[in-house]
């Protein structure tokens, strides 16, 4: 069975300290991860980008930046968790990511 995900991006002004797993607001608030199954993981869907400084990123690159990815343990559903993600200060939009086969005879 496939890992489930949930695709989210984060609202303007608002970052994510990985190692503290908390969302940083604008006012520096923080926020925990909270209501995933434990062992999920947080990740950023472009990691690269938050190795750079945010001065030296175009408009898109910054958008990118708060694009965000809960992986949550194999066999977890998903669209059961969407709620509490869609729930959580730091989130604008949340989304299940499409999904893709190959196509049947």
């Amino acid at each position: 069975m496939l890992l489930g995900s949930i695709d989210f991006r984060l609202r303007a002004g608002w970052s994510y300290d990985a190692e503290a797993r908390e969302f940083v607001g604008p006012k520096g608030v923080r926020v925990a991860v909270e209501g995933l199954p434990k062992s999920s993981k947080v990740l950023f869907k472009v990691p690269s980008l938050h190795e750079r400084p945010v001065a030296e990123l175009s408009a898109p690159e910054k958008k990118l930046l708060r694009s965000m990815q809960a992986i949550l343990p194999r066999g977890i559903e998903a669209k059961d968790y969407l709620e509490v993600v869609r729930a959580w200060a730091a989130v604008e939009d949340v989304s299940l990511p499409p999904e893709i086969s190959l196509p049947s005879k």
